[in-house]
Protein backbone atom coordinates (compact mmCIF):
# COMPACT_ATOMS: atom_id res chain seq x y z
CA UNK A 1 0.00 0.00 0.00
CA UNK A 2 1.41 3.55 -1.03
CA UNK A 3 2.49 5.86 2.04
CA UNK A 4 -0.10 8.97 1.57
CA UNK A 5 1.39 10.74 4.68
CA UNK A 6 4.45 11.12 6.97
CA UNK A 7 4.33 11.85 10.77
CA UNK A 8 7.39 12.63 12.62
CA UNK A 9 6.81 12.50 16.49
CA UNK A 10 9.22 14.75 18.43
CA UNK A 11 9.45 14.44 21.67
CA UNK A 12 11.76 16.27 23.44
CA UNK A 13 12.90 15.69 27.39
CA UNK A 14 11.03 19.68 27.84
CA UNK A 15 8.34 20.10 24.98
CA UNK A 16 7.19 17.91 22.33
CA UNK A 17 4.96 18.11 19.15
CA UNK A 18 4.84 16.07 15.83
CA UNK A 19 5.01 17.73 12.15
CA UNK A 20 3.38 16.10 8.59
CA UNK A 21 3.43 15.89 5.00
CA UNK A 22 1.56 14.63 2.12
CA UNK A 23 3.49 12.09 -0.26
CA UNK A 24 1.92 14.36 -2.99
CA UNK A 25 3.24 18.00 -1.67
CA UNK A 26 6.10 16.50 -1.52
CA UNK A 27 6.78 15.50 -4.74
CA UNK A 28 5.99 19.68 -5.50
CA UNK A 29 8.21 21.17 -2.49
CA UNK A 30 9.74 19.08 -0.06
CA UNK A 31 9.62 22.17 2.13
CA UNK A 32 5.93 22.20 2.30
CA UNK A 33 5.91 20.74 5.54
CA UNK A 34 2.55 20.72 8.38
CA UNK A 35 3.21 21.71 11.94
CA UNK A 36 0.32 21.86 15.29
CA UNK A 37 0.60 25.19 15.60
CA UNK A 38 -3.03 25.22 18.42
CA UNK A 39 -1.61 23.91 21.30
CA UNK A 40 -2.50 27.15 23.38
CA UNK A 41 0.84 27.77 24.54
CA UNK A 42 1.82 30.91 25.72
CA UNK A 43 5.01 31.27 24.14
CA UNK A 44 3.36 30.55 20.20
CA UNK A 45 5.23 27.23 19.64
CA UNK A 46 4.58 24.50 17.77
CA UNK A 47 5.26 22.10 20.69
CA UNK A 48 3.84 21.50 24.28
CA UNK A 49 5.06 20.56 27.68
CA UNK A 50 6.31 16.69 27.58
CA UNK A 51 4.13 15.31 30.18
CA UNK A 52 1.06 13.03 30.64
CA UNK A 53 -1.57 12.56 33.11
CA UNK A 54 -2.88 9.16 34.12
CA UNK A 55 -5.81 7.91 36.49
CA UNK A 56 -4.21 6.22 39.25
CA UNK A 57 -6.59 2.79 39.29
CA UNK A 58 -6.88 2.30 35.50
CA UNK A 59 -3.54 4.16 34.23
CA UNK A 60 -6.16 5.39 31.78
CA UNK A 61 -4.40 8.78 30.03
CA UNK A 62 -6.68 12.17 31.29
CA UNK A 63 -4.14 14.29 29.06
CA UNK A 64 -0.72 15.03 27.87
CA UNK A 65 1.33 18.24 27.55
CA UNK A 66 -0.52 21.73 28.58
CA UNK A 67 -3.90 20.32 29.21
CA UNK A 68 -2.71 18.01 31.57
CA UNK A 69 -0.93 20.58 33.44
CA UNK A 70 -4.00 22.40 33.86
CA UNK A 71 -6.19 19.22 35.12
CA UNK A 72 -3.32 18.14 37.18
CA UNK A 73 -3.25 21.54 39.24
CA UNK A 74 -7.14 21.65 39.13
CA UNK A 75 -7.43 18.32 40.78
CA UNK A 76 -4.79 18.98 43.30
CA UNK A 77 -7.63 21.77 44.52
CA UNK A 78 -11.25 19.71 44.29
CA UNK A 79 -9.93 15.97 44.35
CA UNK A 80 -7.18 13.80 46.38
CA UNK A 81 -3.82 14.41 44.16
CA UNK A 82 -2.91 11.16 44.68
CA UNK A 83 -5.93 9.39 42.82
CA UNK A 84 -4.06 10.72 39.59
CA UNK A 85 -0.54 10.12 38.68
CA UNK A 86 1.31 13.00 36.69
CA UNK A 87 4.56 12.76 34.99
CA UNK A 88 6.65 15.71 33.68
CA UNK A 89 10.35 15.61 32.29
CA UNK A 90 10.34 11.79 32.28
CA UNK A 91 12.18 11.37 29.79
CA UNK A 92 15.32 12.35 31.31
CA UNK A 93 15.46 8.99 32.66
CA UNK A 94 16.93 7.84 29.49
CA UNK A 95 20.14 10.35 30.23
CA UNK A 96 20.87 8.64 33.42
CA UNK A 97 24.25 6.97 33.81
CA UNK A 98 23.43 4.05 34.88
CA UNK A 99 20.91 3.80 31.85
CA UNK A 100 23.79 4.25 29.34
CA UNK A 101 25.71 1.59 30.87
CA UNK A 102 23.27 -0.87 31.61
CA UNK A 103 22.67 -3.63 29.11
CA UNK A 104 18.88 -4.42 29.85
CA UNK A 105 16.86 -1.23 29.67
CA UNK A 106 14.01 -3.15 30.24
CA UNK A 107 15.06 -3.65 33.49
CA UNK A 108 12.51 -2.51 36.54
CA UNK A 109 15.23 -0.22 38.41
CA UNK A 110 14.20 2.42 35.74
CA UNK A 111 11.05 4.37 36.89
CA UNK A 112 9.56 7.09 35.83
CA UNK A 113 8.87 9.42 39.14
CA UNK A 114 5.39 11.08 39.32
CA UNK A 115 4.84 14.52 41.03
CA UNK A 116 3.81 12.20 44.40
CA UNK A 117 7.14 10.39 44.58
CA UNK A 118 5.17 7.19 43.23
CA UNK A 119 7.21 5.02 40.02
CA UNK A 120 6.17 3.49 37.04
CA UNK A 121 7.82 1.77 34.25
CA UNK A 122 9.52 4.02 31.85
CA UNK A 123 8.38 2.07 28.90
CA UNK A 124 4.59 2.62 29.96
CA UNK A 125 4.58 6.00 31.26
CA UNK A 126 6.21 6.66 27.61
CA UNK A 127 3.91 4.65 25.77
CA UNK A 128 0.81 6.86 27.13
CA UNK A 129 2.79 10.09 26.09
CA UNK A 130 3.18 8.75 22.47
CA UNK A 131 -0.45 7.43 22.41
CA UNK A 132 -2.10 10.89 23.26
CA UNK A 133 0.45 12.89 20.76
CA UNK A 134 -0.95 10.19 18.81
CA UNK A 135 -4.60 10.80 19.12
CA UNK A 136 -4.17 14.36 18.80
CA UNK A 137 -2.59 14.74 15.88
CA UNK A 138 -5.27 12.26 14.12
CA UNK A 139 -7.79 14.30 15.38
CA UNK A 140 -6.42 17.31 13.81
CA UNK A 141 -5.42 15.76 10.66
CA UNK A 142 -8.87 14.69 10.50
CA UNK A 143 -10.22 17.40 10.28
CA UNK A 144 -7.95 19.37 8.38
CA UNK A 145 -7.84 16.36 5.38
CA UNK A 146 -11.56 16.59 5.36
CA UNK A 147 -11.44 20.31 4.42
CA UNK A 148 -8.70 19.80 2.45
CA UNK A 149 -10.30 16.82 0.12
CA UNK A 150 -13.73 18.84 -0.01
CA UNK A 151 -11.76 22.16 -0.94
CA UNK A 152 -9.97 19.82 -3.91
CA UNK A 153 -13.30 18.71 -4.82
CA UNK A 154 -14.31 22.26 -5.40
CA UNK A 155 -16.47 22.92 -2.11
CA UNK A 156 -16.46 26.30 -1.05
CA UNK A 157 -17.75 25.13 2.70
CA UNK A 158 -17.40 21.26 4.40
CA UNK A 159 -19.92 19.48 6.17
CA UNK A 160 -19.61 18.10 9.30
CA UNK A 161 -19.48 14.97 7.98
CA UNK A 162 -16.66 15.83 5.77
CA UNK A 163 -14.55 17.46 8.11
CA UNK A 164 -14.57 14.15 10.45
CA UNK A 165 -13.41 12.23 7.68
CA UNK A 166 -11.05 9.75 8.98
CA UNK A 167 -7.37 8.34 6.99
CA UNK A 168 -6.66 4.96 6.55
CA UNK A 169 -3.64 4.52 9.44
CA UNK A 170 -2.30 1.75 6.74
CA UNK A 171 -1.33 4.55 4.58
CA UNK A 172 0.12 6.70 7.50
CA UNK A 173 3.96 6.29 7.70
CA UNK A 174 5.32 7.05 11.43
CA UNK A 175 8.63 8.47 12.66
CA UNK A 176 10.00 9.34 16.15
CA UNK A 177 12.75 11.03 16.32
CA UNK A 178 15.78 10.50 18.80
CA UNK A 179 19.18 11.82 19.34
CA UNK A 180 21.93 10.89 17.65
CA UNK A 181 23.94 10.53 20.48
CA UNK A 182 22.01 8.40 21.98
CA UNK A 183 23.07 4.69 22.68
CA UNK A 184 20.84 1.34 21.67
CA UNK A 185 19.87 1.02 24.69
CA UNK A 186 17.88 4.43 24.95
CA UNK A 187 16.75 3.89 21.24
CA UNK A 188 15.41 0.47 22.20
CA UNK A 189 13.49 1.67 25.18
CA UNK A 190 11.85 4.21 22.79
CA UNK A 191 11.07 1.61 20.66
CA UNK A 192 9.47 -0.63 23.45
CA UNK A 193 7.49 2.54 24.15
CA UNK A 194 6.03 2.67 20.34
CA UNK A 195 5.20 -0.73 20.01
CA UNK A 196 3.30 -0.49 23.52
CA UNK A 197 0.82 2.28 21.51
CA UNK A 198 -0.04 -0.32 19.61
CA UNK A 199 -1.91 -2.22 22.27
CA UNK A 200 -4.15 0.47 22.11
CA UNK A 201 -7.51 1.60 21.13
CA UNK A 202 -7.82 4.48 18.70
Amino acid sequence: MDIEIVIALDIGSSYSGYAYQFSSDFKENPRDIWMSDSWGSSNNTHKTSTCVLLREKTLERIAIGEDAEREYLRFCDTVDEFEYHFFKNFKMVLYTKDFRNDEKPENPKYQAEDYGGRHMPFTLVMSKFIEGLKEDCLERFDRYDGERKALEDGKDQTTDEERKRKIDEKKIRWVITVPAIWNDFAKDAMRKSAILVRSYQR
